[in-house]
């Protein structure tokens, strides 16, 4: 530890355990909290990159949450991604591998092999483990594959993601159900929307780059560093006791007010790290509420949409610019291919309509007959969208005009 972060850290140390042992609580020294992650956020910039000073203040909180897992109903993944090679991520695996609990570090993991770490840790350790995986890209296929490999590992990382899981597994003649939940911290080479979406919504993303040359870190000796980071370690421990009993209490009474726009999977997520934060005080509530603001809004915004998703809001441009109150479903899939967006061209017509119906029965959107003239034929009314185009709006947030006719967005 540098010469000047010594002395701060010592008189932390001191004063935590004089409180612990008077049996007195963090309220008792309200700002304590916030100088500890001071410490904490001030050697984690010595040694990483990050791309900015609120991707670092979310590392932070990550660590600290991993002390009061038991505080938690939910905990968020860790997602550190790059496009390239030697951006950092292993490095930032290791530096958080020096501040939480029960740290295992691998690059090579397999579904078993997590759930019986984590049964093993909870067993013979005393608590749960923190799991880094590196490597992580190895795992699953890319978006442009199409298909995911290794489901039987995305579940499991879900799973663990909540504190009621478990897993069923066959233990010679007996099933045994395994604890899963555990905060995972993962690095890949890989672009984030190359993480299964339900990986990537249950995560935190901190998108790496190589620093530039006027990014000014130290090299980490995994002697002397590691060194260091030991009285860290231990000083986000106690201050974890210190906070505990307050914390189960501070989450059981709908603490933290989540900031607006937050809501449930993205409450989940953000939950542990704002207890957190309002349970450190001093200046870190604020800024942190910003940071889970910006990361969820970010996230929408540049969230792929699934081919439902597209489908709904082609039609609806279609339903606006023809102004009609219903289409037949060989138009509407000639009028779907003439925009290029899902090829469907080379299927044969009723095959084509048939996956268009098959996607839409999803979102509750059924065809029906119609009569012209003499003919009957098979489409879809302009009011039965309404409901769909209303809870998966497009990405402007204007749902346009859903009654029968006509009507556009504006």
């Amino acid at each position: 530890m540098n010469a000047d972060a010594m002395p701060v850290c010592d008189s932390l140390a001191r004063e935590i355990e004089y409180l612990i042992r008077a049996g007195a609580t963090h309220v008792d020294a309200p700002n304590i909290g916030s100088d500890v992650l001071d410490v904490i956020d001030a050697f984690v910039a010595r040694f990483l990159a990050l791309p900015s000073e609120q991707a670092r203040h979310t590392l932070v909180l990550w660590c600290a949450h991993t002390w009061l897992m038991d505080c938690w109903e939910h905990t968020p993944r860790l997602l550190f991604t790059s496009p390239e090679a030697g951006c950092g991520k292993t490095r930032a695996l290791t530096v958080t591998k020096h501040l939480v609990p029960r740290p295992d570090h691998v690059a090579d993991l397999t579904p078993a092999a997590l759930y019986h770490s984590i049964d093993e840790a909870l067993e013979l350790k005393g608590g749960r483990p923190t799991v880094l995986f590196d490597e992580f890209d190895t795992v699953f296929g890319t978006a442009e594959e199409g298909k995911i490999r290794n489901e039987d590992m995305r579940r499991l990382i879900n799973a663990g993601h909540d504190r009621s899981e478990t897993v069923a597994r066959k233990m010679g003649q007996k099933t045994k159900r395994f604890q899963v939940y555990s905060p995972v911290a993962l690095a890949g080479k890989m672009a984030v929307d190359d993480v299964p979406a339900t990986i990537r919504t249950r995560s935190i993303a901190i998108p790496m780059q190589r620093r530039r040359p006027e990014d000014n870190i130290e090299r980490w000796n995994r002697h002397t560093s590691a060194a260091e980071a030991e009285p860290l370690r231990w000083l986000l421990q106690c201050w974890a006791e210190l906070v505990h009993s307050h914390a189960i209490e501070f989450v059981g009474l709908d603490r933290p007010v989540l900031p607006k726009g937050i809501e449930d999977r993205d409450a989940d997520v953000w939950e542990p790290l704002l207890a957190v934060a309002e349970l450190a005080g001093g200046h870190w509530p604020e800024p942190a509420r910003v940071t889970a603001v910006t990361a969820v809004t970010a996230a929408g915004v540049n969230a792929m949409p699934s081919e439902g998703m597209q489908l709904l809001w082609e039609i609806q441009a279609i339903f606006d610019r023809l102004r009609i109150g219903h289409i037949s479903s060989r138009q509407l899939v000639k009028e779907l291919d003439d925009t290029g967006e899902f090829g469907w061209s080379k299927l044969p017509a009723q095959r084509a309509g048939i996956k268009m119906a098959k996607i839409l029965k999803g979102y509750g959107v059924g065809p029906v007959s119609f009569r012209d003239g003499t003919k009957t034929f098979k489409g879809y009314q302009r009011y039965s969208f309404a409901d769909a185009w209303l809870r998966y709006p497009p990405p402007s947030g204007d749902n346009g005009d859903n009654g029968d006719n006509g009507g556009g967005r504006r």
